[in-house]
């Protein structure tokens, strides 16, 4: 199983974005894998409730090994669950988990899912609607995501940037 986030400056570059968030009561993380992100988010805003939306299906992206062995990873989470109570788990697809909420409804959704173009695209246009005031990623350095980024919602100004290459954008709008 692949730590995504095994240094401490990416947990850092995490905290500092949930620094620039405020009013949080929801939050929506596409993509939670082992819950290091989730985890942070949880300690950040321990009042919020944070739902976790991941398939947990095995080789779900061909090229990333990180989706080999879901099973164990999913189990990971799990025990992430126990100690956090306001963490609410989404075994969905992204696509199928957006019809759970209503639209202006998330304070935060935060993507760190599949990394394909077409995926990250997909999530953005299903997503944003459900967006109250900010929207984020990770892996902004990662091509296709950051040119599905700049595609449809714009590049992020310099102080929404992060060191663990996540981007935030507040009260995005569509292209």
């Amino acid at each position: 199983m692949i730590k995504l986030r095994p240094h401490q400056f990416l947990i850092d570059g995490l905290n500092n974005l949930c620094l620039k968030l405020d009013e949080i009561e929801a939050i929506v993380e596409i993509g939670s894998y082992i819950g290091e992100s989730t985890e942070v988010f949880t300690k950040n805003f321990p009042n919020a409730t944070i739902y976790s939306v991941d398939p947990y299906i095995p080789n779900y992206e061909a090229n990333d090994n990180a989706s080999k062995d879901m099973d164990n990873v999913e189990n990971e989470f799990l025990k992430l669950l126990e100690t956090h109570k306001n963490i609410k788990k989404i075994k969905k697809l992204s696509s199928e988990a957006v019809k759970d909420f209503e639209d202006g409804s998330i304070d935060f959704v935060y993507i760190d899912a599949n990394h394909t173009y077409e995926s990250v695209k997909e999530d953005i246009i299903l997503w944003l609607p459900k967006v109250k005031n900010y929207i984020g990623f990770h892996d902004y350095d990662n091509g296709d995501v950051k040119r599905a980024i700049n595609e449809f919602i714009g590049t992020p100004i310099e102080e929404h940037c992060f060191i663990d290459n996540s981007v935030i954008f507040k009260n995005p709008i569509k292209k």
